[in-house]
């Protein structure tokens, strides 16, 4: 059995994890709190909740068979989603908001997370037809 990443993969991928980060703040906020942060931060609930829509519109674009441009438009926004995420852990960890190493590490994650997005919703339409003459 062969492994491929295509867009449906990579939007199940970036849901998933979007849901396991939003369920870690909005069930368990004192624990993300005491896990990610420093200084007292009081919208930990309302960012989960927001991450879960994420997570349901980014599952729910991987699990159907919606049109290419609309899966591209939802890796492209998912991957904006994931960079600006990462950027705000780089930020909340430099102001000494976040703790270094679980902050660094979140950054790191975000970053390869909206990298694979991106990278999936900007390729090529000739990678698709390459893709399909070797099949």
């Amino acid at each position: 059995m062969k492994f491929e990443l295509d867009d449906d993969a990579v939007l199940r991928l970036s849901g998933v994890a979007t849901a396991a980060y939003g369920a870690t703040l909005l069930f368990v906020p004192r624990t993300s709190h005491d896990m990610f942060y420093v200084a007292q931060a009081g919208w930990k609930e309302g960012f989960g909740a927001a991450l879960a829509c994420d997570a349901a519109g980014a599952l729910s674009v991987g699990f159907s068979e919606g049109s290419q441009d609309a899966k591209r438009n939802a890796l492209r926004a998912n991957g904006l989603g994931w960079l600006a995420c990462g950027g705000l852990h780089l930020y909340n960890t430099g102001t000494g908001v976040q703790k270094k190493d679980v902050g660094y590490s979140s950054a790191a994650l975000a970053g390869v997370m909206g990298a694979l997005c991106l990278w999936r919703g900007f390729r090529n339409n000739e990678d698709d037809e390459e893709g399909a003459k070797k099949k």
